[in-house]
């Protein structure tokens, strides 16, 4: 009885373990994130809005263009560092092999937030001050419908 009430309870835990760790895998696989065709950057209708030039449009799909690679292989080693500790979850292994594994996710997603973060700059760089401002206004507005809260980038 005891036996089967305690087999019963880790199966519990590793099943809601499991659940917890394909959650935000929807994200970093592109779900949700509210930008362009090729993630970080201002989207169709906020490109509209920015009224870009010909030279700044060029320009922003050169940067989107030089990331895209980096960023796949990122996205590679956070799809693979959540298999590999979704792997362990499932077996033997100690809890030091288990938080191993996580720091690698957490360093993977890390990864793809810098690499977020630098193509960002990268758009603000081509942006007029007056552009920023509105971009940062369409933010704002938005960010209430989406149920965020906290700074966004571009």
């Amino acid at each position: 009885m005891l036996k089967t009430k305690t087999i019963s309870i880790l199966t519990f835990f590793t099943f809601l373990l499991s659940a917890l760790l394909f959650i935000p895998s929807a994200d970093a696989r592109g779900r949700g994130r509210g930008m362009g065709p090729d993630d970080a950057g201002p989207g169709p209708r906020m490109l509209d809005l920015l009224d870009l030039s010909s030279e700044q449009k060029d320009q922003l799909k050169a940067i989107r263009r030089a990331n895209r690679d980096n960023r796949n292989q990122i996205q590679d080693r956070i799809e693979d560092a959540r298999d590999h500790l979704q792997n362990l979850m499932q077996s033997d292994a100690s809890e030091d092999e288990l938080r191993a594994a996580h720091k690698k996710v957490q360093e993977a997603m890390q990864a793809a937030g810098n690499d977020r973060f630098e193509q960002m700059l990268k758009i603000r760089a081509i942006l007029t001050p007056e552009q920023r401002k509105e971009l940062g206004t369409y933010r704002d507005g938005r960010k209430g419908r989406r149920g965020r809260s906290g700074p966004r980038g571009f």
